[in-house]
């Protein structure tokens, strides 16, 4: 056992306090907006658009990612071929659903090590790889705006 797995911190409590932060955030929001109108939210929203144009948001924010990465990679001065920046990010998204941070870090390592390329370099790279996320998502989430200019009413 570790120096660090003694500590009060360590242990069952460690993994339990990021998921009891979670549900009492979850539970403060509920308050807030009530618990019948996300009940009535989640009633009237239309999963059969939803999961299909969220689906087509994970495709569509893949390829863009691949792409700005091979790109960048490629214009760097390291011959990067497409199929790698491909296999590498896919595996990258999966740990992106444990930690966002570890999937972003996982290809800057990556990248790091396979071609010299330093840390500073990769660091700018990811910021831009955020303006793009941001970007995608923001227009994802402007599709679900009516024509009026207004966000729908869910109750």
């Amino acid at each position: 056992m570790s120096p660090r797995d003694r500590t009060p911190w360590g242990g069952p409590l460690k993994r339990a306090i990021p998921l009891l932060l979670a549900a009492g955030i979850c539970a403060w929001l509920g308050s807030l907006v009530g618990w019948d109108r996300v009940t009535v939210s989640v009633g009237r929203a239309r999963f059969d658009w939803f999961i299909p144009a969220s689906i087509a948001y994970v495709i569509i924010n893949f390829w863009v990612e691949c792409l700005g990465l091979w790109t960048l990679f490629t214009r760097a001065v390291v011959r990067t071929p497409l199929r790698e920046v491909l296999i590498v990010r896919a595996v990258t998204q999966f740990m992106g659903a444990v930690n966002v941070w570890l999937s972003q870090m996982g290809m800057a390592f990556y990248y790091a090590r396979r071609s010299g390329l330093p840390m500073s370099y990769l660091t700018g790279v990811y910021f831009l790889l955020l303006i793009v996320d941001l970007t995608v998502t923001f227009l994802f989430a402007g599709s679900f705006i009516k024509p009026t200019g207004t966000p729908f009413d869910p109750v």
